[in-house]
C-alpha cells in the first residue's frame, strides 16, 4: 500500500445508502456481496485493504496492515467477527484470505 499516494476526495455513504446496498445484496441472496459490503463499511476499510481480512484476522478480532515502516492494527467488532466466522464456515474457508473468495471480476 502506498501511503504517500494522492488522496481522492472522501465520499461517505449515508446510513440510508448503506442500508439500501445491504438490502439489495439480501434481496438477490448474494451472501458474498453482503459480507463484503458489511466488512468494508463497518470499519471504513478500503477495497485494497480487504487482502488483510484473513481467517486468522477474523479469529483474532483484528487486522494488521503495514504502511511503509509502520504497522497499523484495526480492531474488528465482535458481531462482525461472528458473522464472518459463519460466512467462512458456510463457504468452507479455513485458512486463506477472504479476498480470494470475494474477488469480483473487472467490469462487474
Amino acid at each position: 500500500m502506498n501511503c504517500s499516494a494522492m488522496k481522492a476526495p472522501e465520499r461517505k455513504l449515508s446510513v440510508d445508502e448503506y442500508e439500501k446496498i445491504l438490502n439489495a445484496a439480501g434481496v438477490f441472496a448474494d451472501y458474498r456481496m453482503y459480507m463484503l459490503i458489511k466488512t468494508l463499511c463497518e470499519k471504513g476499510l478500503r477495497v485494497s485493504e480487504l487482502k488483510y481480512v484473513t481467517v486468522r484476522a477474523v479469529r483474532d478480532g483484528e487486522i494488521s496492515l503495514s504502511c511503509g515502516k509502520r504497522l497499523h492494527t484495526i480492531l474488528l467488532p465482535k458481531k462482525l467477527c461472528e458473522e464472518l466466522k459463519k460466512y467462512c464456515s458456510k463457504k468452507q474457508i479455513h485458512s486463506r484470505m477472504l479476498i480470494s473468495v470475494w474477488a469480483v471480476p473487472v467490469g462487474m
